[in-house]
């Protein structure tokens, strides 16, 4: 009897139903779970994107900001040439070595060695020189304190001094600096 009944409710039109039923369900799901990759795959996407006009943004915020400052580093650059003298006047160096000298009451030697190191917008050029001085001892470092706090932004690389009989000589080694 529970086999009749059973088979009353189980007719092969209600299978069929329910069938497509089931098939629906998982045809459904499949779409489900293929919209859900394709939307991943569009977030991604557009997170990727939305980072790429963020640093975009950082990058045009930071060259206007630059250009802002352009007044400044002028200003800077000039102030900087103020110290640091033009090339032509590099050729008097020798002449402001022989002043600071004769205050000093010291004797000097001057020559300017190596190779001349050009200007560039980013740098100041360069040449190298040795000077050798005699005179007492507070005279010689005199004279050395003068020319480093002098006209001229020079870089003392070296610094030798030897004691004579009654005098000092010191060899003095370094740059010049000047700009174009």
């Amino acid at each position: 009897m529970a086999n009749s009944e059973l088979s009353t409710y189980l007719t092969p039109k209600v299978i069929l139903n329910y069938s497509l039923l089931v098939g629906f369900f998982i045809f459904i799901g499949a779409i489900v779970s293929f919209l859900g990759g394709e939307i991943r795959s569009s977030s991604d996407s557009l997170s990727s994107n939305r980072t790429e006009i963020d640093r975009r943004i950082k990058v045009v915020s930071n060259i206007a900001e630059l250009r802002g400052q352009t007044a400044e580093v002028d200003a800077a650059i000039v102030e900087l040439r103020k110290v640091i003298p033009e090339r032509n006047q590099i050729f008097s160096f020798p002449r402001y070595l022989e002043g600071l000298a004769s205050q000093s009451s010291v004797a000097i030697g001057f020559n300017f060695s190596g190779d001349t190191v050009e200007s560039t917008n980013s740098s100041a050029g360069n040449n190298d020189f040795r000077v050798s001085i005699r005179g007492n001892y507070s005279d010689v470092i005199g004279f050395i304190d003068k020319l480093e706090q002098g006209t001229f932004l020079v870089n003392l690389e070296s610094i030798d001094v030897t004691k004579l009989d009654t005098e000092f000589s010191a060899g003095v080694g370094g740059k010049v600096y000047f700009y174009e």
